[in-house]
């Protein structure tokens, strides 16, 4: 009975993050900075560069934003701990190109930013998954050139 119900909540705890990430609209950051009304509430999905900042989290349009600290064209990111447990861990990954899934608040714009991104459930580094791909291909060039022959 004890397993029947911890598979019940299990399956309930995946069946809640899948209607989730369903609802996600993916869209541009150039789309959310122009259209912060439309998407106000919302659950969201995109990429932008990210900054650790010291322990506040932020993500901006692009890498001369984050340099410049243009905070017009960035938001505050604001985890969800049940998914993160130790910001501080995001470190490694400031400048990398990142995508976020989470809540968008536009009334919430600390610090002349264009809002905050809440309740964050996906953090995925694209420069990441961009060095592995160059690293996959290079290994198949590599293996291409021995068994051609000369």
């Amino acid at each position: 009975m004890k397993n029947f119900i911890f598979c019940l909540i299990l399956f309930a705890g995946n069946l809640s993050a899948q209607t989730k990430q369903e609802n996600t609209a993916f869209v541009s950051i150039i789309e959310l900075l122009a259209n912060p009304t439309k998407f106000h509430n919302a659950n969201i999905g995109f990429a932008g560069v990210f900054d650790y900042n010291e322990g506040q989290p932020l993500i901006y349009l692009s890498k001369d934003d984050k340099y410049y600290r243009n905070t017009k064209n960035g938001f505050i990111l604001e985890f969800d701990p049940k998914y993160f447990s130790s910001i501080s861990d995001l470190a490694i990954y400031d400048g990398n190109y990142v995508e976020v899934i989470g809540s968008f608040n536009k009334d919430l714009q600390q610090y002349y930013f264009s809002g905050t991104i809440e309740e964050i459930t996906s953090f995925t580094s694209k420069d990441d998954l961009i060095t592995e791909l160059k690293y996959i291909e290079i290994e198949k060039r590599k293996e291409k050139s021995k068994t051609k022959p000369r």
